[in-house]
C-alpha cells in the first residue's frame, strides 16, 4: 500500500465489496468480507472506499446488467468520493 501510494501519488484506495485481505489493521481496512474482523478496532485506516463486485449471483441479475450497474457504481464513487483530483503530486507526474 505505501508503494502503490507513494507511486502514484493517490491517497485513496478502491477495494471491492466482499473482498478479505488479512487481519492487520491495514488489512482489516480494505476487506469487507464480515463485520467481525474490524470490530472493536476503529478508527480504521482512511481513504478507503468500497465498489461494488460484479458477481451477478449475488445480485439475481444476468452478467451484463450486473456489469453496468457496477460500472456506473464506480464511476459515481470516483465523481462523489475518491476523485484523482483529491491528490496533489509535486514532481508532475500524473
Amino acid at each position: 500500500m505505501k508503494l502503490a501510494k507513494h507511486v502514484r501519488g493517490r491517497p485513496n484506495v478502491i477495494v471491492f465489496s466482499g473482498s478479505f485481505r488479512g487481519r492487520t489493521h491495514l488489512a482489516m481496512s480494505l476487506a469487507t468480507s464480515k463485520t467481525v474482523y474490524p470490530a472493536g478496532y476503529q478508527p480504521l485506516v482512511p481513504g478507503v472506499f468500497v465498489a461494488p463486485f460484479p458477481y451477478a449471483y449475488r445480485y439475481g441479475w444476468d452478467e451484463e446488467t450486473t456489469t453496468d450497474f457496477c460500472l456506473k457504481e464506480l464511476e459515481f464513487l470516483l465523481k462523489a468520493q475518491a476523485t484523482p483530483e483529491m491528490a496533489t503530486r509535486d514532481d508532475g507526474a500524473p
